[in-house]
C-alpha cells in the first residue's frame, strides 16, 4: 500500500508535466507549478532555456522527478517545490491522501502562500471553506494562535478590506477577514492607486463557531462568510 507521501509525489510529477505558460517577462519568468523561470539549472545541460529547447524537456522531467523523490515529508514538498500560484490547487489534488496533521499543515502553507486565495481560478471559495472545516485547528494553528482563538468571545467583530476592479457589494464575499480595522484598511488601500481600482472596507459580526482559522501575522481570521451578520460598508 502506497504511503500518503508517495501519492503526493505522484501528483507532483503530474504537475511537473503541466504546460509551461509564458509571461511578458519570459523566459526569465514563466507560469508553471514547479518552475518560476524558463531558464533552469540542469545536471545534463547546465543552464537551459526550456522554452527554446522542447526536445530536451523529457530529460529535464526525468531529472526533476528524481528531485521530487528526495522529499521526505509533505510540508517540505509543497512549501519548497510547488510555486505559490499553484499551491492551493495542488493541495486540492492531494488532500484526500493526507493524514490529519499533514492535511492541516499543507492547507496552512498553501493558503498563507497564496497572494489572492479568494479569487483563485482553480479553487472556489466554497471549496476553501470546506477545506478549512475539515482541518483540525490544533494542527492548523500554532500554540499561540490556538490560545488566541480559544480566548475569542462568542461573537466577534471582523473587518475585510479589498481592492476590486469595480465597486460591488459582492466583494465582501471572501474567507479572509481580520480582527484589526487597521489591517483591513491596509488591504483596502494597497492597490487603490493602481489602474483605478476601487477600495472596499466592510465590518461585520460572526459567531466564533464559524471562524475556521486564526493566523496571528495579520490578525487574520478565516471565516465562513455566509454566516456573517450586521454587515456594514465603511468604504
Amino acid at each position: 500500500m502506497e504511503s500518503s507521501l508517495e501519492k503526493v509525489k505522484e501528483v507532483a510529477k503530474m504537475f511537473l508535466r503541466m504546460p509551461i505558460h509564458e509571461s511578458e517577462l519570459s523566459p526569465i519568468v514563466v507560469i508553471h507549478p514547479i518552475w518560476q523561470s524558463g531558464i533552469i539549472n540542469t545536471k545534463k545541460y547546465g543552464l537551459l532555456n526550456i522554452l527554446e529547447n522542447p526536445d530536451k524537456l523529457e530529460d529535464v522531467y526525468s531529472e526533476y522527478e528524481d528531485y521530487i523523490d528526495i522529499y521526505d515529508n509533505v510540508s517540505s514538498l509543497i512549501s519548497l517545490l510547488i510555486t505559490n500560484p499553484y499551491k492551493l490547487v495542488f493541495f486540492k489534488y492531494i488532500s484526500e491522501y493526507l493524514n490529519e496533521k499533514e492535511y492541516a499543515d499543507a492547507l496552512r502553507i498553501a493558503y498563507t502562500s497564496s497572494e489572492a486565495p479568494n479569487i483563485d481560478i482553480n479553487v472556489s471559495k466554497s471549496e476553501l471553506i470546506r477545506f478549512f472545516k475539515n482541518a483540525n485547528k490544533k494542527h492548523l494553528m500554532d500554540e499561540k494562535e490556538n490560545q488566541k482563538y480559544n480566548n475569542l468571545p462568542e461573537v466577534i467583530t471582523v473587518y475585510r478590506g479589498a481592492s476590486t476592479d469595480k465597486k460591488t457589494e459582492e466583494a465582501y464575499k471572501g474567507i479572509s477577514w481580520s480582527t484589526s480595522l487597521k489591517q483591513a484598511k491596509w488591504f483596502a488601500e494597497r492597490y487603490s492607486k493602481i489602474d483605478d481600482r476601487c477600495s472596499m472596507l466592510v465590518k461585520a459580526k460572526i459567531n466564533k463557531k464559524y471562524i475556521l482559522g486564526f493566523f496571528d501575522d495579520e490578525d487574520e481570521v478565516v471565516i465562513d462568510y455566509n454566516k456573517i451578520f450586521d454587515l456594514e460598508f465603511l468604504k
